[in-house]
C-alpha cells in the first residue's frame, strides 16, 4: 500500500497555518534565511519548495544565491550578519557545497538555536528527513500497530534495516533510531551478501539515491519501505532506490517517488522553523520574577 506523502504534509500545513497565524497576531513572522551557493538544479527544485510552502503558511523564506566559486570568507561574512539577529529564525547553508567552501567552518558559523535543519550536534531540532522518516513510520504503526501500545514498543518488535549512511540522509536517521534503543542494521558498500540481509527485514529505510536498491526479490513479503534516497535520471525526473510498480505487490507499505519523503520533508523543515519562532514568542512574554 503506498503512504502518500502529499496527504501527510497538507495535514501538517493545516496545523502550522494556525500556528503561524498566532504568531504573526505578536508581530512575529517565522523567518527562513536560506543560502543557496551555485546552479546544482537539484538544490535549486528544493529550495524553490521551500519558498512555496511557506508562502503558503505565511512564513518569510529569503533566498541569498551566491555564485560557484564563492569562498568560505565570502559566507562566513554573510553569516556572521545572521548569527544574532532576532527576526531571523532559521539559517540554512543548502548542501551540497562546492569543493572550495570548508563546510566545518561553515556549520560553526550557524548559531544552533537557527538549525531548523538539525544539522549541528547541539541543534534543539531533530533534522527533517528523520521526523519525515518517523511520520511514515507512524502511519505504518497506525495500520499494522500489532496491538503494541506505542510506535517506538512496535518498532522493537521489528528487524530494521537502513541502507546507506550518508550524512545528510541514513546518518541522521540511524542515530535516531539508536537513540530510541532500536539498534538497526547498517547495509553499506562493505556489506556481504546484502540481498540475504535485505530479505530479512521487516522495515527497510533506504537512503542510496541509486535505482534498483530494492526490488521484489530482494524485499520480503509484507516488508515495510521508506525511500529516502532520490536521484535525478536522464528523463529529468527524481526517482527513488526502487521503482513503485516493482514493488507494491510485495512491500506491505512503501514511500512513493515522487508524493514520498520529499513533501513531508519540507513540511517538516517548516514544522522546525515555526517551533523555533515560538521559542522566541515565549522568550518575549516571560515576565519578570
Amino acid at each position: 500500500m503506498e503512504i502518500n506523502g502529499r496527504d501527510i504534509a497538507q495535514g501538517i500545513y493545516d496545523d502550522l497555518k494556525i500556528r503561524v497565524q498566532k504568531l504573526l497576531g505578536q508581530d512575529i513572522t517565522p523567518t527562513l534565511v536560506v543560502f543557496l551557493v551555485g546552479e546544482d538544479p537539484g538544490s535549486k527544485a528544493y529550495v524553490l519548495q521551500k519558498q512555496i510552502r511557506g508562502q503558503d503558511i505565511k512564513a518569510q523564506v529569503d533566498v541569498l544565491s551566491f555564485p560557484q566559486n564563492t569562498t568560505t570568507d565570502k559566507l562566513l561574512t554573510e553569516l556572521g550578519t545572521l548569527y544574532n539577529k532576532t527576526s531571523v529564525h532559521g539559517v540554512i547553508v543548502q548542501r551540497p557545497l562546492p569543493e572550495q567552501v570548508n563546510a566545518s567552518a561553515i556549520n560553526d558559523a550557524i548559531n544552533p538555536e537557527k538549525d531548523v535543519d538539525g544539522f549541528l550536534p547541539d541543534s534543539p531540532f531533530n533534522p527533517p528527513i528523520v521526523l519525515a522518516t518517523v511520520r511514515f513510520l507512524e502511519e505504518a504503526y497506525k495500520k499494522k500497530g500489532e496491538g503494541q501500545p506505542d510506535l517506538i514498543s512496535w518498532l522493537k518488535t521489528k528487524k530494521i534495516i537502513v541502507i546507506g549512511k550518508g550524512e545528510t540522509a541514513g546518518k541522521p536517521v540511524l542515530d535516531y533510531l539508536n537513540e530510541q534503543g532500536l539498534s538497526p542494521v547498517v547495509i553499506d558498500s562493505r556489506t556481504e551478501n546484502p540481498d540475504d540481509v535485505k530479505r530479512s527485514a521487516d522495515i527497510i529505510i533506504s537512503g542510496v539515491g541509486r535505482p534498483g536498491i530494492l526490488t521484489s526479490k530482494n524485499i520480503k513479503k509484507g516488508a515495510i519501505l521508506v525511500g529516502i534516497g532520490i536521484h535525478r535520471e536522464d528523463d529529468g525526473k527524481l526517482h527513488g532506490d526502487y521503482n513503485d510498480d516493482d514493488v507494491k505487490g510485495v512491500a506491505a507499505f512503501y514511500t512513493p517517488t515522487p508524493r514520498g519523503v520529499g513533501p513531508v520533508n519540507v513540511a517538516m523543515l517548516l514544522s522546525n522553523l515555526v517551533l523555533a519562532a515560538e521559542q522566541v514568542s515565549e522568550h518575549l512574554h516571560v515576565l519578570p520574577a
